[in-house]
């Protein structure tokens, strides 16, 4: 069912003409798609047979998640945490030349990778890029009740780089975007959505936030019943032993990564803590700059839950403010900021929201750029359009907001 809404008349410097996107807006997110699919296309059309110019398999990651999939089929889950015995079994599958690569998730994350474990590399990144696109498509028919909306979502420079990455990001901003979907209606599914998140769980940082503030008892009840269960049957499937070499292996290899790396893996990251370590800082004092942007992060999402008001921009809050919040992430996990950028463009009051909405729909690819240049600019853009969201929230409470789109299920 489509959302209906009031349009009421709104000043010619409005985002909004006659209820849809200002075409001026609408045309630079266009631009941008098209340039972002384009890079993307180059990317696949270059490098030698199956291999990038940097020497990877196309779709540089999924090496990681067809990797971690062959050794499941074969019965050895608990050799994807150790670092060495895995990169072992990604060379014998794929060459001696592979580059290094590293498994980060908990086992919870293995369900996904099983299936891939029974097909070539080839046929496995076909199937996991179409089925990260097919469980986004259903989210965001949820999130937006207009087709503009929807096709741009799915479009966005951020689907892009995750497609070229291979990565996980259409399935973890399927869970995010659905959970916030549904939570009003759905509340019992929203949780359960949630719960599964938690294979991620640096993503879901200010979920409970949401949720406890916002009262959602069902919700948090849902949430915890599917979290456990995930933990649970990963347990029953993959052995207590996958468990216990996820935090003695993967963990640590995980925070020495984000300690000690340099080049690449930095340009990927958009967080506060990342700029600050290529700005030269060292982890401690990087991580005492990311603490208060959390502590902010937190704050905002809590008073707009608490506070009440239009879901639809509470989710892109969310969305936005936990790139505030957390430390780890990566510019192909940014999807639900382009949600959160269409939000802000439907809501928005003036050119400078038009600008902010811009700037997050190009983040995932400009990172890379701003990072490689030891420019990092992506955590003030998210703390400036997290407080802005925050801002509308509020005035949206106090009836002065305009026009109004209600979060409901298409």
């Amino acid at each position: 069912m489509s959302a209906t809404s009031a349009i009421p008349s709104t000043p010619a410097a409005s985002l909004r003409r006659d209820g849809a996107l200002h075409p001026h807006l609408l045309f630079t997110l266009g631009m941008a798609c098209v340039a972002a699919w384009a890079a993307t296309a180059l990317y696949f059309a270059s490098g030698d047979g199956g291999m990038d110019f940097l020497g990877y398999a196309k779709g540089q990651d999924f090496i990681n998640v067809w990797t971690a999939g062959h050794l499941v089929v074969e019965g050895r889950a608990a050799e994807v945490f150790d670092p060495q015995r895995f990169l072992a079994a990604m060379r014998a599958l794929a060459g001696p030349s592979t580059p290094p690569h590293f498994w980060s998730y908990p086992p919870t994350a293995l369900f996904a990778a099983a299936p891939l474990g029974l097909a070539s590399y080839g046929a496995g990144f076909v199937l996991w890029s179409a089925a990260g696109l097919l469980a986004l498509a259903c989210a965001v028919w949820r999130m937006f009740p207009g087709r503009t909306e929807r096709l741009l979502v799915l479009a966005s420079p951020a689907v892009a780089i995750n497609l070229l990455m291979g990565q996980n990001g259409c399935l973890t901003a399927a869970l995010w975007i659905g959970g916030a979907a549904l939570l009003q209606r759905r509340p019992a599914i929203a949780g359960a959505l949630f719960g599964l998140l938690t294979f991620k769980p640096q993503l879901g940082l200010l979920i409970p936030a949401l949720l406890l503030a916002g009262r959602h008892r069902r919700a948090i009840a849902a949430a915890c019943l599917s979290a456990a269960a995930l933990a649970a049957l990963s347990v029953a499937a993959f052995g207590v032993d996958s468990w216990a070499a996820f935090v003695s292996l993967s963990l640590p290899t995980q925070f020495s990564s984000m300690s000690a790396w340099q080049g690449l893996f930095q340009w990927f990251t958009p967080s506060a803590f990342m700029g600050a370590r290529l700005l030269g800082l060292s982890s401690p004092w990087a991580l005492a700059v990311q603490a208060p942007l959390a502590v902010l992060a937190a704050v905002l999402v809590w008073r707009a839950a608490r506070q009440g008001g239009e879901p639809m921009t509470q989710a892109a809050l969310l969305f936005v403010a936990t790139f505030v919040a957390t430390p780890q992430s990566s510019t192909y996990d940014l999807i639900p900021t382009a949600a959160a950028a269409l939000v802000l463009a439907r809501r928005g009051r003036g050119a400078a929201d038009g600008v902010l909405a811009a700037l997050l729909w190009v983040a995932p690819w400009a990172t890379l750029a701003f990072n490689a240049a030891h420019l990092p600019v992506t955590p003030l853009l998210m703390t400036w359009a997290a407080v802005r969201l925050a801002t509308l929230a509020a005035s949206e409470r106090a009836g002065d907001a305009g026009p109004r789109r209600t979060l409901q299920p298409a």
